[in-house]
């Protein structure tokens, strides 16, 4: 191409630009309505605009947008009571990056109440017009450009809410942003401060996800230049610091620690020297990284010299030289490759994802994952049949500080093998998944103490189910099953059972130690103040001995009772296993029974329900059904099969039947004779006080974990060296 050629093309690109500016700016919008019809420009018409750098920033902004709000959860519990929160955007100029910043706080449809306020630092653009373009909008105007850190200092001291978040001006905000970072403040009192996952506009990459600081002052963004998605930097964690592009605090601790340090004008380690400060006065700091921001980096203010950072650097290390040398965990950034764990390390694996809203093995999981979580561990989970993310079950366990192990990015026995001498202890549930493991975790977790969570010891379940069937071929499974769990249990450092006659059986008829009795930790509700209560609820998940129960109870007890007598079916799986399959399908015939499906909370059910049922004809270990309905103060009609094992008095704290015509006669009771309803209730929410509440569970766990501790340290633990199970 001649010089004249590209005269002429550089002629027609600057004419087609001044011609598309026009169009854009003949049209009476305001700023977000412009962005908003651009983009529908770039959706509709791409061949025109692609090589426009504006249109390529927006498909950018839109796949993290994307893939974002396709993995999220959006049922994320915010608290009612959530305080005001101050969002704080200092900005200099670059007035234009400040509104597409503002557009997206004010897109986000929180639930948390908020206010924002800008900070204009002497900018020659007028910004004094932005209060007009975005509703509540607080603009406050310094005489003169005097840095980020004095204007973030003064938008705090203006801000009204107990909250206050600092926002750079060149990131974009991505929706829940806010709520989790509220929510998460609320429920976390220790914290300091709270960052978010930065993305990296241009690369679509973490910019940070948290940050370390090593002995020598360098600071390692932590998930730097990785996937968002990332399971190694997905989940809520106490870091070092995190950058104040996106950081929320309580006012009262930022005027406790006197704000940031001035000495740092105009800008840079103003923040890593006030989260020392806070860790220093024994708040921790943390990241959510379900919030999520994209940031431009560098972009506000119109950059920083370089020559800040040293001279700030130094400033900084003259500091906190010698506290860094007794708290980093590293030396250098190099030094990161070698792991160093402050906390001990515990994999936890099972058969899924804890689901707790859907069965009582899920409530248990959680229960156990938020004690370790809450005496210092820290739990890294994996769930044999869901290996996958689950945008509401991973996420519960994201946000509660859990790392979940899912593909695509981490295959569990690629993960085992490299990271397997990292952890302090093992917590295994069910044998199946302490079968299918074993061949890995013995020579890659060979100095971990191993805990053989049970469930309910399986092998005596499936001779009952096998007997009750008269099935040969369940019998040899059951064989098989009774073989491997004995052998786990033997060699395990602590095997856990939910049933004290489990305990002794293993003890007793098998001759095992180490075996732990922890029954299944409850939340106490109490009775619910409604008294329009009317019928029975029974609560199961798509296990065998609820869908034989159901149908025994249908076949043998229903036709005892009224005609009136309704009952509620709880669960999600259930409905649709008996709706599938043929030897249950009649159930759904029934106009007494009432599939009720997944339900998010008991209570919605059981504070209205009469009785519960748990017409169980085989099984082991105890059943949550049972607790969980003591724990809402709703009298349980149960078989011993429920009730072996906890030390529950029948007509004390529950109604125990074994005949058919026992479960309806104590149904019919319960029904009529209140002073019999209101003592099992009174009861059973003093047995669950007594017996089931966390506290009482906690201490048990207290004793277990000391124990595994002691025989790991004086080495007397020898579980790797037992014959692999196969």
């Amino acid at each position: 191409m001649s010089c004249t050629d590209k005269c002429d093309t550089a002629e027609k690109t600057v004419f087609c630009d001044r011609v598309k500016r026009k169009f854009f700016n003949t049209f009476p919008f305001n700023h977000r309505k412009n962005e908003c019809f651009k983009e529908w420009l770039f959706s509709k018409f791409p061949a025109l605009f692609e090589k426009k750098t504006g249109c390529q920033e927006w498909k950018q902004r839109k796949s993290v947008r994307d893939a974002y709000e396709k993995n999220y959860d959006t049922g994320l519990i915010v608290p009612k009571n959530l305080p005001l929160t101050s969002i704080i955007i200092p900005a200099y100029n670059n007035i234009e990056l400040t509104r597409r910043c503002l557009d997206s706080v004010y897109a986000i449809e929180s639930i948390s109440p908020f206010e924002v306020i800008v900070v204009d630092d002497g900018s020659s653009e007028n910004y004094g017009n932005l209060k007009w373009e975005y509703p509540n909008l607080r603009v406050i105007r310094n005489n003169e450009n005097s840095g980020f850190l004095r204007s973030a200092n003064r938008g705090a001291a203006e801000a009204g809410g107990e909250y206050i978040l600092f926002l750079n001006n060149d990131t974009e905000v991505l929706k829940w942003y806010l709520d989790e970072l509220t929510t998460a403040l609320y429920t976390h009192p220790d914290a300091g401060m709270i960052g978010s996952h930065l993305i990296h506009l241009k690369s679509a990459r973490l910019q940070e996800s948290g940050q370390l600081i090593c002995k020598n002052g360098t600071t390692l963004p932590l998930g730097g230049g990785g996937y968002p998605d990332d399971p190694q930097f997905s989940y809520f964690r106490e870091v070092d610091f995190c950058s104040a592009a996106s950081i929320i605090m309580r006012k009262k601790v930022f005027e406790e620690m006197g704000g940031f340090d001035e000495i740092y004008i105009p800008a840079y380690y103003e923040d890593i020297d006030l989260a020392l400060r806070l860790k220093k006065a024994g708040y921790k700091n943390y990241v959510a990284p379900h919030s999520r921001v994209i940031h431009m980096h560098f972009a506000s203010y119109g950059g920083t010299p370089a020559v800040y950072n040293e001279r700030n650097r130094k400033i900084f290390m003259e500091r906190w030289q010698n506290y860094l040398q007794a708290n980093a965990l590293y030396d250098s950034v190099e030094d990161t490759c070698n792991f160093k764990g402050e906390k001990e390390r515990v994999l936890y694996i099972d058969a899924e994802l804890p689901m707790a809203d859907r069965g009582s093995g899920g409530m248990d999981a959680i229960f156990f994952m938020e004690y370790m979580i809450k005496r210092g561990y820290h739990v890294t989970f994996y769930g044999e049949y869901t290996p996958g993310y689950h945008p509401k079950y991973t996420g519960i366990l994201l946000r509660m500080g859990v790392q979940c192990i899912y593909d695509p990015f981490l295959k569990i026995w690629d993960y085992i093998a490299h990271n397997g001498h990292t952890f302090s202890y093992l917590f295994i549930s069910r044998i199946y998944e302490a079968r299918c493991f074993d061949w890995i975790l013995k020579p890659y977790c060979a100095n971990a103490g191993y805990i053989f969570n049970t469930v309910d010891v399986h092998f005596v379940r499936e001779f009952l189910e096998a007997d009750l069937r008269v099935d040969d071929i369940g019998r040899q499974r059951a064989k098989y099953t009774k073989q491997c769990e004995l052998a786990v249990a033997a060699a395990a450092d602590a095997t856990i059972v939910i049933s004290s006659e489990e305990k002794k059986m293993l003890e007793n008829e098998y001759n095992l130690s180490r075996i732990y009795h922890v029954p299944q930790a409850r939340k106490l509700f109490g009775l619910a103040k409604d008294t329009r209560r009317r019928g029975a609820v029974f609560i199961g998940s798509a296990h065998p001995p609820n869908m034989d129960g159901l149908k025994y109870f249908h076949d043998e007890v229903l036709p005892l009772l009224p005609e009136d007598f309704e009952l509620t079916i709880i669960g999600e799986a259930l409905q649709k296993s008996i709706e599938t399959m043929e030897q249950y399908q009649y159930l759904t015939a029934c106009k007494q029974f009432h599939f009720a499906g997944f339900v998010q909370e008991l209570a919605t059910k059981l504070d209205y329900a009469k009785i519960t049922i748990a017409p169980l004809r085989y099984g082991a270990g105890t059943k949550g059904k049972v607790a969980s309905s003591m724990a809402h103060g709703v009298p349980c009609v149960s078989s011993s099969f429920g009730t072996e094992g906890t030390g529950m008095v029948h007509g004390e704290n529950i109604m125990i039947a074994d005949t058919p015509q026992e479960f309806a006669a104590h149904i019919i009771e319960l029904m009529n004779n209140q002073e019999l309803w209101q003592r099992i209730s009174d009861g059973g929410i003093k047995f669950i006080q007594d017996n089931y509440s966390y506290e009482a569970v906690e201490k048990m766990m207290d004793d277990l974990f000391a124990d595994v501790k002691k025989r790991r340290l004086e080495k007397t633990s020898n579980w790797a060296s037992t014959p692999t199970i196969s």
